[in-house]
């Protein structure tokens, strides 16, 4: 028998993403002013060609591996934790990867 969960009201869901949004974007700005640093240089031609795709994989990867891990791992991101929140699966277990 399933236990009925309720859900979170959409404005924690919400502000539960733009925490968590704000705390990936502090993760990825090292490497964001580093390649724009290297956009407004002499070698912007060299940073546009070879290092967008690269940039463009790791920010992707950056946000997918916070999410995957926070939420296999400890029922949701620090977003979710800080508006309580859980994510887990309709028999009550954590996600998986």
């Amino acid at each position: 028998m399933e236990i009925a969960y309720p859900y979170a009201p959409l404005r924690r869901r919400f502000a539960a993403y733009l925490i968590d949004s704000i705390l990936t974007a502090l993760l990825m700005t090292p490497l964001v002013l580093w390649y724009l640093k290297g956009l407004f240089s002499e070698a912007s031609g060299i940073y546009l060609l070879a290092y967008s795709g690269p940039v463009l994989f790791l920010l992707i990867l950056i946000r997918s591996l916070y999410l995957t891990v926070l939420w296999s791992t400890r029922f949701g991101t620090i977003g979710c934790h800080l508006l309580s929140i859980s994510v887990f699966t309709l028999q009550g277990n954590k996600l998986s990867y």
